[in-house]
């Protein structure tokens, strides 16, 4: 393919947008995916960070694919901002249809990745992902990361419950705080556990609050 976008003034890059357009078109080509547009950007001498540099790739953009007559397009873009949104100016962000976002548990290149997507006509909530390596199919699983972390807090906290009952609010944020659980995971788990009746709470002294499993 030619070696740059059209329309973009740079002392590397003049091709005219007809030479991508003709090459897409006579590929019979529908869809369109940018892999990805910081390093584009960068070669082209543009700062993603600049709203208006990255307006005028993106408008360029647009106008090859509307001369090739390529109805579908997906852009790719490096997360940046705490790995909660995409990185540069919000002009990357207020372009699109539709924003998926595809972020992982943590830093671990092995945990688990969640997919989301909202925008026009488009409202995914956070899901994970699944994959299945000798099927080579991926699928949404369901449960946000929010949800399976209050989850696994949920389950530590039945545990510790079955053998210790009888703990009191107190007791039980000391213990989040040496958990492996953040304590906001934790009180939501406690949360939904009595409202679901998993868990009962008494009065104890002091008005203090104590839990136990409804089983117990």
């Amino acid at each position: 393919m030619p070696s740059g976008p059209s329309g973009i003034s740079s002392p590397k890059y003049h091709s005219p947008c007809a030479e991508w357009a003709k090459l897409l078109a006579d590929a019979g080509a529908t869809t369109v995916v940018l892999d990805c547009i910081g390093p584009i950007l960068a070669a082209l001498g543009l700062d993603e960070n600049k709203a208006a540099e990255v307006g005028r790739f993106l408008a360029t953009f647009e106008q090859l694919l509307a001369e090739a007559g390529v109805p579908e397009s997906f852009v790719i873009h490096h997360m940046g901002h705490d790995a909660e949104r995409s990185r540069g100016a919000s002009r990357l962000r207020d372009w699109p249809d539709a924003e998926w976002r595809l972020v992982r548990q943590d830093d671990s290149p092995a945990s688990a990745r969640y997919l989301s997507a909202y925008g026009r006509d488009v409202d995914m909530p956070e899901s994970r992902l699944d994959y299945d390596p000798l099927t080579r199919h991926l699928w949404a699983a369901g449960g946000s990361r929010k949800t399976e972390q209050v989850g696994a807090a949920r389950a530590a906290l039945i545990e510790i419950l079955a053998d210790e009952p009888g703990l009191s609010g107190n007791a039980i944020e000391k213990w989040s705080g040496t958990a492996s659980h953040s304590r906001a995971a934790v009180r939501e788990a406690l949360r939904s556990a009595v409202a679901d009746g998993a868990i009962v709470v008494a009065s104890g002294p002091r008005n203090a609050r104590i839990y136990s499993l409804a089983t117990q």
